[in-house]
């Protein structure tokens, strides 16, 4: 009988009981642990998920093409010139971009801004197209729908603004609407936009206060257009506000939320 149970543990089929016993506790130590990591990896979604999941949303970049008239290093070269490109009907914006650029309008079209130039430099005005472009931005948001959805519009309302000014511009240098009723629609643009604004909550993220300075500074803008003083009229009141919430976007993108 020994000699036989000798023979048997030699054999290919023996196993001895206590290592199988140990790989059966093995199995349902790993079995335990990978419950466990399902448990807490569950509960976590759940409490992140009732907290508000946190992810990124991509901002895209937006692009602006102006037609300059003049780039001087002098602050009073550029108001002189500016004052004549207002009584032209021209926007007279002055940009601070290194130069003081005097712009004459700006557009969310590169080849519409390339015909403007021509047009200007064809009647003894040379004029140039600038270039002046939002950074993309990737901002936190939460897995509220609505709220993301509000905060992707309040970064590219902007752009709209700019194109619905540019719409209203072409209409009055087209005689298609009278002033008093183009300074209407101004009003009407700077309500559509405070109540955008007036939308921005305090848990609207990181970019919450940089979006009320942008937005409050959109609202100047309106203001100095709406009080334009009679230099070049309500034509080129319109075409100013348009230049200025252009590169208010630009600036504060830049400097405030890149």
């Amino acid at each position: 009988m020994q000699e036989n149970d000798a023979e048997y543990k030699k054999s290919p089929r023996y196993m001895p009981r206590r290592n199988s016993v140990r790989r059966i506790y093995f199995g349902r130590v790993v079995a335990l642990i990978s419950v466990l990591c399902f448990a807490v990896c569950g509960a976590m979604l759940i409490l992140a998920r009732k907290n508000g999941v946190r992810s990124v949303m991509k901002i895209n970049s937006e692009k602006y093409f102006f037609v300059s008239v003049a780039s001087t290093e002098f602050v009073a070269d550029a108001s002189e010139k500016a004052l004549a490109l207002k009584n032209s009907g021209g926007a007279g914006y002055i940009l601070n971009d290194g130069n003081f650029l005097v712009m004459a309008a700006v557009y969310s079209n590169e080849g519409d801004a390339a015909t403007v130039a021509k047009r200007l430099s064809d009647a003894g005005m040379p004029a140039l197209v600038y270039e002046f472009f939002t950074p993309e931005l990737k901002v936190e948001y939460t897995d509220d729908k609505s709220r993301n959805a509000k905060v992707s519009e309040l970064f590219s309302y902007p752009k709209t603004l700019v194109g619905e000014l540019e719409t209203l511009s072409r209409s009055i240098d087209a005689s298609e609407i009278s002033e008093p009723l183009a300074l209407l629609t101004v009003e009407k643009l700077r309500k559509k936009m405070q109540n955008k604004a007036d939308g921005i909550g305090d848990s609207d993220g990181e970019y919450t206060n940089a979006l009320k300075l942008m937005y409050s500074r959109f609202d100047n803008a309106f203001v100095n257009a709406l009080g334009y003083g009679g230099n070049g009229g309500v034509r080129s009141a319109v075409k100013e506000l348009a230049c200025a919430i252009a590169a208010e976007n630009v600036l504060c993108s830049r400097n405030i939320f890149a």
